[in-house]
């Protein structure tokens, strides 16, 4: 009588566990969907009205009409990169985007160990007078080593500062940063600058923030094909944006 209480006992065990393991997975697939399924999908539309993409030679051919129409109100076009790269789409992208009634960005992929006026000279040989009506926006990432060891010198600080100045009085037009939160934190904010943050989440502290970067794949139907963008949306009132 004991052996069949004690073999009852083990089985209901055994099948609590397997119960608490089942449970566990269908908890983890459930989480894995409900990720999957809200990634890139884009934030509240009446608290965010304003829609935008960050674009490259990456996304190949753009059609911006049809962008238009699917809701984007404004495009950042990278021109490009540290002190001896330019974007190959860079010209056609501009002057396409120039046919719509999308206001117009260009920014530029920042190299730490290139020299402002390197990085500068680059920039002004591939945009000339294209710059848009936008702040000129700086993208900045860790990349490489940097990734374990930001460079977070006051010599870095002071050369990311000088190539803010120098499209600033050459250009006549502010500037805005791009970056992840670890770059906020240890860059911008002891830059003090405008800034856009490329994040899943919105962050509380929102001073000097004005674009929130929420996806490197927004979803976005165009043309009535479902397409993924980096997207991002402008963080003040409609009516301060226009």
């Amino acid at each position: 009588m004991l052996s069949r209480r004690l073999k009852r006992k083990k089985q209901w065990r055994q099948r609590l566990i397997m119960l608490t393991l089942l449970f566990c997975l269908i908890g983890v697939i459930g989480g894995f969907g409900y990720h999957k399924f809200h990634a890139g999908t884009r934030p509240n539309i009446k608290s965010f009205p304003v829609l935008g993409l960050r674009v490259s030679q990456d996304d190949g051919f753009l059609d911006f009409q049809n962008l238009q129409k699917a809701g984007v109100n404004f495009v950042y076009l990278r021109a490009s990169q540290g002190k001896s790269y330019s974007d190959d789409n860079f010209s056609t992208n501009y002057w396409r985007a120039v046919g719509t009634n999308m206001a117009i960005g260009v920014y530029q992929d920042y190299s730490f160990t290139s020299s402002p006026k390197a990085q500068y000279r680059q920039f002004s040989q591939t945009v000339g007078q294209q710059s848009g009506n936008l702040p000129i926006m700086i993208n900045v990432t860790y990349y490489g080593n940097y990734q374990k060891e930001p460079p977070t010198s006051s010599r870095q600080i002071t050369h990311l500062r000088e190539f803010v100045n120098l499209l600033r009085t050459n250009y006549h037009r502010s500037v805005v940063l791009l970056g992840n939160q670890q770059v906020a934190t240890t860059l911008f904010k002891r830059l003090k600058l405008p800034y856009a943050l490329a994040s899943q989440r919105l962050p509380k502290d929102q001073h000097n923030l004005v674009f929130w970067e929420y996806s490197e794949a927004g979803k976005l139907k165009v043309a009535g094909q479902n397409q993924r963008y980096t997207t991002l949306v402008y963080l003040h009132k409609q009516a301060r944006w226009q």
